[in-house]
């Protein structure tokens, strides 16, 4: 009995983690936003203290009066910049492949206190991956790397076989003797694993280093949309009461 209390708090402890991790990570994503906005009022500051002291020439009659007309040089037209498409395809992949691990990181969290109760490895492998899930989260946030996408890849990709594996044959060693019914829960976090695996492998194969994660003021409309969708998947989930 004692043992199945003390699993009991570690998984809801697990659980809670993973949520103060998440809120966390939004304070990360935010942060560069306000910051953002520092720098623009700074940017409209100095612009400001140019155009009083353009003023101020043009009112002593000295615009212009300290080079020669003879000397003065056209600057040439700054080279035309290359096509911003790559990072635009980048802005929009990064954060539906960090919302979409975040998504499923939570999904493990939640379904962690009844998978402990059934067997002690089952929560365990519930509760590694959604800490795994979300740290990749984070650290993406804050330092976007190129070899992380190819573990996300491969780490996503190998949940979802697995589960793929309990639904069909089950486990062996007595694990999982018959195949586990498909529920919601399960099927949401195999569809969000599946599209951080798509997003990962489309910035891998983009060249150049990765962009850092923008505020969310400046993801595009469609990454917004789909990080409010889950949201609001997640809620109709925990609200529904619905088995894992």
């Amino acid at each position: 009995m004692d043992v199945l209390v003390g699993t009991s708090v570690l998984a809801h402890g697990i659980h809670y983690a993973v949520l103060a991790v998440g809120l966390v990570g939004l304070a990360v994503l935010l942060g560069p936003q306000l910051l953002g906005i520092h720098r623009e009022r700074t940017v409209h500051d100095e612009h400001d203290r140019k155009v009083l002291a353009l003023a101020d020439q043009i009112a002593a009659g000295t615009l212009g009066s300290a080079i020669p007309a003879s000397t003065r040089t056209v600057s040439p037209a700054p080279p035309l910049l290359p096509s911003a498409a790559p990072d635009a395809r980048a802005s929009l992949l990064l954060p539906i492949a960090v919302v979409s691990s975040t998504a499923a990181a939570v999904v493990h969290a939640a379904v962690c206190p009844e998978h402990f109760a059934e067997k002690l490895i089952f929560g365990l492998f519930f509760a590694g991956s959604a800490i795994a899930q979300i740290i990749w989260s984070v650290v993406m946030v804050m330092r976007p790397r190129r070899p992380m996408l190819l573990e996300a890849a491969y780490g996503n990709a190998a949940v979802v076989a697995l589960w793929a594996v309990t639904r069909t044959v089950g486990l062996p060693f007595g694990l999982l003797p018959k195949p586990e019914e498909v529920g919601p829960w399960d099927v949401c976090c195999g569809i969000w694993e599946l599209i951080a695996v798509g997003a990962c492998i489309a910035l891998l194969r983009r060249d150049g280093a990765l962009p850092r994660l923008a505020a969310w003021a400046g993801w595009r409309r469609s990454a917004q949309l789909f990080t409010l969708g889950s949201v609001a998947v997640i809620a109709g989930l925990y609200l529904s009461g619905a088995g894992a």
